[in-house]
């Protein structure tokens, strides 16, 4: 005679199997993943950049080559204003709806890890847009007070980085209207602390840097 408890086991086993298959079946193909990165130049910071991309077999496609950059210097001011309007112009050429678009640096940033893990902790995120966060806020400290508090890590956006579903991150920047030397970071940074804009657009921050360790301010 079977025993009803070893019977529900079973059933609560095979439920378990089920729900994960479904899970692997629902995961993000890797093919789905395109990389856009800025670079106007070809430093070694960039070259190495690529080297780590075509070890982990990321697609990266390249904005801006050839261009004189009139983004700013990071240096002695905020910028970067350019970078938003190349991504803008890159993304209505692509008509595939259901892309999922990594918007990284490229000079000071190498992968760590390939797309299938980049992919499934984006998902576990359930936002639409995740950022890269930093431990320092930039460039406009009087806004502090306007960012969401964290229980843990770090509390500020950081425009270095940022992965979305393509829909999401088109609306995000629909409304730029920037110079090219405008700060990009202070521009996505306005959206997110406006709490319905990051409601609407399903934005939130990698907290705890499980998709981006950003070094600004590390010890």
């Amino acid at each position: 005679m079977n025993h009803p408890f070893l019977f529900l086991l079973s059933c609560v086993f095979l439920c378990a199997l089920s729900s994960l298959a479904n899970s692997e079946n629902q995961r993000i193909p890797e093919d789905k993943l395109l990389v856009l990165t800025v670079a106007t130049k070809e430093t070694d910071g960039f070259r190495r950049f690529l080297r780590s991309a075509k070890h982990f077999n990321y697609t990266v496609k390249v904005l801006g080559r050839g261009e004189e950059w009139r983004g700013g210097d990071y240096m002695s001011a905020p910028g970067g204003g350019q970078k938003v309007r190349l991504l803008k112009a890159a993304l209505l050429e692509i008509k595939s709806e259901d892309q999922i678009i990594l918007f990284i640096d490229s000079y000071d940033v190498v992968f760590a890890s390939g797309p299938k893990e980049l992919l499934r902790k984006f998902q576990q995120a359930k936002h639409k847009v995740v950022f890269s966060s930093e431990s320092l806020i930039w460039p406009d400290r009087h806004l502090e007070d306007k960012y969401p508090h964290v229980r843990e890590g770090n509390r500020f956006l950081g425009s270095g980085g940022f992965i979305g579903y393509i829909p999401s991150i088109k609306e995000m920047i629909a409304n730029w209207t920037g110079e090219e030397n405008d700060s990009d970071q202070l521009f996505f940074t306005k959206i997110y602390i406006d709490p319905a804009k990051r409601k609407t657009l399903n934005i939130t921050l990698d907290t705890k840097c499980r998709l981006f360790q950003n070094l600004h301010g590390a010890l």
